[in-house]
């Protein structure tokens, strides 16, 4: 697609709003103002409040003023259709910004479709300070829980950033099978993200329907998505999909993921799909990605994928594999999968091999998977083989036409286990640089050549005719691909394509007439397949009409674009004419007189010959080849001669050293001090003395500038800088003249105000909870706060940067003092006088409904529930049974909350294992829809107490569910106990 998605949405948007039936445009200013009627620039709104407390039509369109910032998320519970979306963009000049904060997503459309979302960013309060505690916030989150098998249809999303959130970036959301369909991403750009940078989940587990269906994400580019470091699994994925049928992801770009993850159940990819139908990924790059366990590769077809592609990526530079082949317990079969034409550039660099095929304990396995003409190369950077293989449970896994090349003696195949019986090579290069060749095969078996291991296993054999070469394949600079950060130029990645002389060209085995294997039309760069009537090896087709290099680069002999010279007094410089050819340049500088150094063959045009003696003639000639299989050279160019310069026997100027500007404090620990900035041809590093006061010397520095630290308060120091050059010699100058400071008296003072008082007195939100919030005190040292509990058997707030301050867990009718007081973060740390003290009393709470499961059953307690959901003595807080839920278990009861307010849920809980967007969930019915309370992964006993909506109030229809969701039974599960129901009656 290549970023031409821009232009057909804005065209749709035109025809969208043009042939809308009474489409209404909203506009949102920061100059507007919220009683306008909002439609024009003009009238317009002024928040997003306004936005949210507006019902929308279909065709509507709501536009921010561009290059302005607006606080709050958005939230939509209605959308438009396929024909007359709703519209969600910028209007005038650049994107405006929608700043969402850490309680909140900040686009929530939810249980809708019918939507094109363009030009806006949307920005969170920041990534920083990720806990699996932490709840889940999103960029841009689409809901669906319409009934199973329902898809929301129509969603497009193009040229948006959405950057600084907790969780996920955009995130397709399904709960019980229903999801969405025909969803467009497309031109946009997702960073600094917790958990996942664009994905949708299952939808539940198993997975008997997929949730999703028909996805295009094309010309995105997804990087620094962290993780979070407690989390169960898979934490910091760039691109990742479950539960759809049909996708393509292409054109896409994924890197600098999963630093933060630490899962030992699985680690994070660049680009990757599961439980999934149908998809092809292509024309990607997917690079530098991390974990601290597992995974960290590139790009992964896995559990349960079926009918889908992997085709003209790159990856490189990965923590884990390139390319992972997977299939975990639990999951569905694992079949007719192809992975083609991609290339693998020192991936591994945690230890796994470019490529890796695994398989876990009870799983479906793997059947019909083909791996065939990728190039798969391991430098010197990479920890493992080329490719490895740990499955067992595979039938009709084949391994053909691809080239695998590793350095330093790491093995070109390994196959552990069994796995050599259930995997067939077939017509593969393989090849070892640096050390001897080597392939692992089953347990304790070692091969050194392709000959003997094919004697011994039958692989690399087509009937009775051995197939298959060792040798080096010849590619144009293996290893030299780096990064190409735009994957609509892949095809310019001219290091793994091959020399002419290559003994790979013609060698391919033809799949289709031999297995009946549709090998499509092109190879990785765009070139027809096959060339001349014969195929390759690996992800190049050589061109077979090119003719044969046999012409030296231009020109020839060589000349120079700059003679040599004296740089400095050990140093001579000088550099080449840029010389051309297609297969490619390098240069070599011969020193031919004064016993100089030769550079070897190198890329660079310009070479600095070093280390020479000062005052010497050397002389130099250069001359170039190209990268072809020949290697034709030019002729030498003429001889040039240079001296190096004369030793330097002269400080750097000034001398003595002068001060920019004298010593003075920056506080009552420290004192900053600049030097005049020096000058000498062979550059300049200062040094600070201190001479009186025990401060601390500043050793030798780049910078004219020194900051002494950790001094002590109203204390005299004195200080004195000289500066010395970079020649051998390290000609110094005089000391400056001695000057001194004094460091500021130390903080005494506290934060003001002073005493302390309230922006808001302690006030009761519920039966149990009493909020209140300080004013906001200043201190240059900075400030935090203490809430104090002087009456009423309350709780202290401990020292705390926040304002805020919420105590829970109180008694119903009850009344509570509080004061609080703020100190600075000084050594000294000043503290004000106290506030006044402030009461507030608990709201008189009667319990509605209380069950500690105690009776062994639900059905005492009037509970419904369904999936996997028992009352279990080991799922006990207090007492003898707690109520245990796996996979998508829940339990349901009805509470009438008739003639009560403040509705609050208190119970105990605990979760064990679940894995990225899996938690327990704590719901309540408002007579209409499901509102979601908590939504929770604790890892260890709990007790929450949770003040509800006012939807919750006065209503005869309310009902509260607990219910999970998670992947695996048994190891992935709820507890829930001591669950009360408590309002305050009207």
């Amino acid at each position: 697609m290549c970023k031409k998605s821009v232009c057909l949405l804005a065209f749709v948007l035109m025809i969208g709003l043009s042939g809308a039936v009474q489409a209404t445009t909203y506009y949102v200013s920061p100059s507007g103002n919220d009683a306008n009627s909002g439609t024009s620039p003009s009238e317009a709104w002024a928040s997003t409040d306004k936005v949210n407390s507006t019902t929308f039509s279909p065709g509507d369109s709501i536009l921010f003023e561009g290059g302005e910032t607006f606080q709050g998320g958005l939230v939509f519970t209605s959308g438009g259709t396929p024909t007359s979306p709703i519209t969600l963009s910028s209007y005038g000049t650049g994107r405006a910004t929608i700043q969402g904060d850490l309680k909140e997503t900040v686009l929530l459309v939810d249980n809708c479709a019918g939507f094109e979302i363009s030009d806006l960013i949307f920005r969170g309060s920041g990534n920083t300070h990720l806990t699996i505690d932490l709840p889940d916030f999103y960029g841009i989150r689409f809901f669906a829980n319409a009934g199973s098998g329902v898809k929301l249809e129509y969603i497009r999303i193009d040229n948006v950033e959405v950057c600084d959130v907790t969780n996920r970036g955009i995130f397709f959301d399904a709960l019980d099978f229903s999801g969405f369909k025909d969803v467009e991403v497309t031109n946009s750009i997702v960073h600094d993200i917790g958990s996942e940078g664009i994905n949708s989940s299952t939808g539940g587990w198993p997975v008997t329907m997929h949730s999703h269906e028909d996805f295009y994400i094309a010309d995105c580019v997804v990087y620094d998505v962290t993780g979070i470091e407690d989390m169960g699994s898979h934490s910091g994925s760039g691109i990742v999909f479950g539960g759809l049928n049909g996708c393509v992801i292409e054109f896409c770009e994924a890197y600098n993921t999963g630093e933060l993850c630490f899962s030992d159940g699985g680690g994070p990819l660049g680009i990757w799909a599961w439980e999934c139908n149908n998809v092809v990924i292509q024309h990607c790059e997917s690079h530098h990605n991390l974990s601290n366990t597992g995974d960290g590769g590139g790009f992964d077809l896995d559990g349960g994928v079926q009918n889908s592609i992997i085709q003209y990526n790159y990856s490189h530079d990965n923590y884990g594999c390139g390319y992972l082949i997977c299939q975990f317990g639990g999951a569905n079969p694992f079949i007719n999968n192809t992975y083609r034409y991609n290339i693998s550039e020192n991936d591994g660099t945690g230890g796994m091999a470019g490529v890796f095929y695994w398989t876990g304990s009870q799983s479906e396995g793997m059947s019909n998977i083909h791996f065939y003409n990728n190039t798969i190369y391991n430098g010197p950077n990479s920890l493992g083989s080329a490719i490895e293989i740990m499955s067992e449970d595979m039938t009709g896994c084949y391994i053909r036409n691809n080239i695998f090349v590793t350095t330093d003696g790491k093995p070109v195949v390994e196959v552990l286990g069994k796995s050599t019986s259930v995997v067939t090579f077939q017509g593969n290069c393989y090849w070892s640089s640096g050390d001897d060749f080597l392939i692992l095969w089953g347990r304790n078996k070692t091969y050194t050549s392709l000959d003997a291991w094919r004697t011994a296993s039958d692989q690399e054999m087509v009937g009775s005719e051995p197939v298959g070469i060792q040798a080096n394949p010849l590619l144009t600079d293996a290893g030299g691909g780096g990064t190409i950060g735009d994957p609509c130029l892949l095809e310019t990645l001219d290091a793994y394509k091959l020399m002419g002389a290559s003994p790979v060209i013609d060698e391919g085995l033809d799949l289709y007439t031999l297995f009946g294997t549709d090998v499509g039309t092109r190879d990785f760069y765009g070139l027809d397949i096959p060339s001349n009537g014969v195929f390759d090896i690996g992800a190049h087709e050589y061109d077979q009409s090119l003719p044969e290099d046999t012409n030296a680069p231009s020109p020839d002999p060589m000349t120079w674009a700059t003679v040599p010279y004296g740089a400095s007094e050990s140093s001579i410089s000088m550099t080449a004419t840029t010389a051309t050819d297609d297969s490619g340049v390098e240069y070599y500088f011969e020193c031919t007189a004064g016993d100089g150094n030769d550079s070897g063959w190198q890329d660079e045009t310009t070479y600095v010959d070093v280390g020479l003696v000062p005052s010497t003639q050397y002389s130099y000639r250069v001359q170039a080849r190209d990268k072809s299989l020949n290697q034709n050279t030019t002729a030498w160019s003429s001889t040039e001669s240079a001296t190096t310069l004369s030793a330097d026997t002269t400080a750097p100027t000034p001398d003595p050293m002068t001060w920019a500007t004298v010593p003075y404090a920056t506080g009552a620990y420290s004192i900053e001090m600049v030097a005049t900035t020096a000058t000498d041809e062979n550059g300049v590093e200062y040094y600070f003395e201190c001479t009186a006061g025990d401060g601390n010397d500043s050793g030798w520095q780049d910078s004219p500038v020194y900051e002494n630290t950790g001094l002590s308060p109203n204390t005299p120091y004195s200080y004195r800088v000289q500066a010395r050059d970079k020649s051998i010699n390290q000609n110094t100058t005089g000391f400056s003249g001695v000057e001194s400071a004094t460091t500021d008296a130390a903080d005494s003072t506290a934060p003001s105000p002073d005493p302390m008082t309230w922006a808001v007195v302690p006030y009761a939100i519920g039966s149990s909870i009493i909020s209140m919030t300080a004013t906001t005190a200043t201190d240059v040292s900075g400030v935090e706060y203490y809430f104090e509990c002087t009456a009423g058997g309350g709780n202290d707030s401990d020292w705390q940067d926040n304002t805020d301050y919420t105590d829970i867990g109180l008694d119903p009718n009850n009344q509570y003092s509080y004061r609080v007081q703020a100190r600075d973060k000084s050594p000294n740390q000043n503290a004000t006088a106290w506030s006044t003290t402030e009461s507030a009393t608990t709201m008189s709470a009667v319990t509605l409904f209380s069950d500690g499961f105690e009776s062994g059953d639900l059905v005492t307690g009037g509970w419904t529930s369904d999936g996997v959901v028992d009352v279990s003595k080991t799922a006990d807080y207090t007492g003898t049974y707690g109520v245990e839920l796996q996979l998508t278990g829940w339990i349901e009861k009805a509470v009438s909350t008739a003639g009560y307010t403040n509705i609050q849920v208190k119970f105990a809980c605990e979760t064990k294992g679940l894995d990225s967007g899996e938690n327990l969930f704590v719901e309540w019915w408002d007579g209409s829809d499901w509102n979601e309370a908590d939504a929770i992964r604790s890892n260890d006993w709990i007790l929450k107490d949770i003040a509800l909506g006012s939807g919750a109030d006065n209503n005869s229809s309310f009902k509260l569910r607990f219910r999970v969701l998670s992947s695996n039974p048994n190891e992935e599960l709820a507890n829930v106990d001591d669950v009360e129901v408590a309002g305050v009656l009207q």
